[in-house]
């Protein structure tokens, strides 16, 4: 018998072995690679969704923005303009996408029909119009209040917190008051705030230095006319309120200034407190909220998200 053919033969049998191997062997590291990719890529497409829809919801709250600002004849008036606009936001925007052949499309599932207080005269005092009482009822039996904002000016403010302008939301068992006074020593405007009685001015408080303040009850922060921003706390409600509310100002003689405010459509407006539009202050209809769903199409990737779009940061909730 020839020996070295049977060691050839063997060489041979074994590198087939062997190559058949590393064929596998790639095959395998060729497969993680490819999910490992994938896997990353997927990802990212999710972030970057998820970024677009941040994005396009907030523009969607800026229509809702206009919409109560410009259009705001009666409520139906108002659903209808928010619509159109929602509709021409996204015709827009899929025209921008048109060369990815992507589209984007808004549906306005629902919408909630509220009431904005407003006062646009800045030289006017927090009194209201019809008694020009500066102890009032701005709306009662409020479930829901969002988007309260007020801008005053330092110079108008009472110097000491005995006499200090207040807002006061006040329920059945409880009520939480927000105190805004000049602080003359370091030009500062003051707010502090507490449940009733436990209101201590030292406790709760927060100051900017500013001739001009606005007050943002959603965000918790006073914003000077500078742009400056000062996280205040003083500025959220307090949890053991609960139930429906009067939203009531005291001392209203004792600032100057501009408001705005949302109440939901259950909520009670004394109509003899309030002058007709454009004087200040004044009551108008509005969509305090909506639910909308926006999509992403694209190829046969479908992306859709419901979210509830707000007139104004969430401030108080029964």
């Amino acid at each position: 018998m020839d020996r070295r053919g049977d060691r050839g033969q063997i060489i041979i049998v074994v590198a087939l072995v062997l190559a058949t191997v590393l064929v596998a062997l790639a095959l395998i590291l060729n497969s993680a690679i490819y999910t490992e990719n994938l896997s990353t890529r997927e990802t990212t497409d999710s972030g970057d969704v998820a970024a677009e829809f941040d994005t396009r919801f907030a523009e969607v709250a800026d229509a809702l923005t206009y919409v109560n600002t410009h259009h705001d004849d009666s409520a139906g008036t108002i659903d209808e303009n928010f619509t159109a606009i929602a509709d021409r936001w996204a015709s827009d925007v899929s025209g921008q996408y048109a060369m990815g052949g992507a589209a984007v499309s808004v549906t306005v599932d629902e919408t909630a029909a509220g009431t904005v207080i407003r006062q646009d005269d800045a030289s006017r005092n927090f009194t209201a119009d019809g008694s020009s009482d500066p102890e009032w009822t701005l709306a009662d039996g409020v479930d829901e209040l969002s988007g309260f904002e007020m801008t005053v000016t330092r110079d108008e403010l009472a110097e000491n917190h005995d006499d200090a302008f207040n807002v006061t939301l006040n329920g059945s068992s409880k009520a939480w008051s927000v105190y805004v006074f000049n602080g003359t020593t370091d030009d500062e405007i003051v707010v502090f705030s507490g449940l009733e009685q436990n209101v201590d001015p030292d406790a709760n408080r927060c100051e900017i230095e500013a001739t001009d303040a606005t007050l943002d009850f959603a965000d918790q922060a006073l914003v000077g006319a500078d742009g400056t921003i000062v996280d205040c706390p003083a500025l959220a409600v307090d949890d053991k309120l609960n139930g429906s509310v009067a939203v009531e100002y005291g001392n209203g003689d004792a600032a100057v200034g501009t408001y705005e405010l949302f109440v939901d459509g259950d909520a009670t407006i004394t109509d003899e407190e309030f002058a007709d539009r454009p004087d200040s202050p004044y009551t108008t209809d509005a969509i305090v909220d909506a639910d909308v769903t926006v999509t992403f199409h694209r190829s046969d990737v479908r992306h859709a998200q419901s979210r509830t779009v707000r007139a104004g940061g969430l401030v108080y909730r029964a």
